[in-house]
């Protein structure tokens, strides 16, 4: 099973990459990632096997490759579907829409439309309940808002959502606004507390 290439680029037509190994061997993958022919690519891989045919297909990053896997394992969803959603809409929209229940982000990726979006959210919004229970028990054993800082989010939790965003890639200038939000009603009580154990949960799942 391969997991990983490294050669360098014969052919690369928008589509599939040809990557010739240091043995010689050159490999046909399936990558929407911008590469130059004639220069060194290093691609994390997928090995689909069926009983009709073999593909490969080809990630930049490991945690494109990890969400991907996630994706498949949904009932009824293939690669082909599957692909553009990592590399059209991206792993953190991705993800963004799955927990927060926005199929018309997902169809946004070519083949996908919005009955396939719709299983994809059911089948991975809940796909590590234990994590999520996990994460809802540390929120609940204390406020996430306090008088102290003035309605803000306690710091124990503002530094453990802020551990998960940046897992997820995001940036600090974009984390500390939204952490920095005080409490303006029961709703927005309930949205943090739903955020970050959303947030934990997925981010526990794909690096499993």
């Amino acid at each position: 099973m391969l997991g990983y290439i490294s050669g360098q680029v014969l052919l690369f037509d928008g589509k599939k990459v040809i990557i010739q190994t240091a043995h010689g061997l050159g490999y046909e993958i399936n990558c929407a990632h911008p590469l130059k022919e004639g220069h060194e690519a290093r691609l994390y891989l997928y090995h689909h096997i069926s009983e009709k045919d073999q593909s490969l297909w080809g990630f930049k990053e490991l945690r494109e490759k990890q969400l991907f896997e996630l994706i498949i394992s949904v009932n009824g969803v293939g690669a082909s579907k599957a692909y553009p959603l990592v590399t059209q809409v991206g792993v953190e929209a991705t993800i963004e829409a799955i927990l927060m229940d926005q199929p018309e982000i997902l169809s946004r990726a070519q083949g996908v439309g919005k009955k396939l979006a719709e299983k994809i959210i059911l089948g991975l919004k809940y796909k590590l309940p234990k994590a999520e229970l996990a994460i809802r028990d540390k929120i609940e054993s204390g406020p996430l808002f306090t008088e102290s800082t003035g309605g803000q989010l306690s710091s124990s939790i503002a530094e453990e959502a802020k551990m998960v965003l940046e897992s997820l890639g995001y940036k600090e200038q974009a984390i500390l606004p939204l952490l920095s939000k005080k409490r303006e009603n029961r709703k927005l009580w309930l949205w943090a507390g739903d955020f970050i154990s959303a947030f934990a949960s997925f981010t526990m799942c794909i690096k499993t």
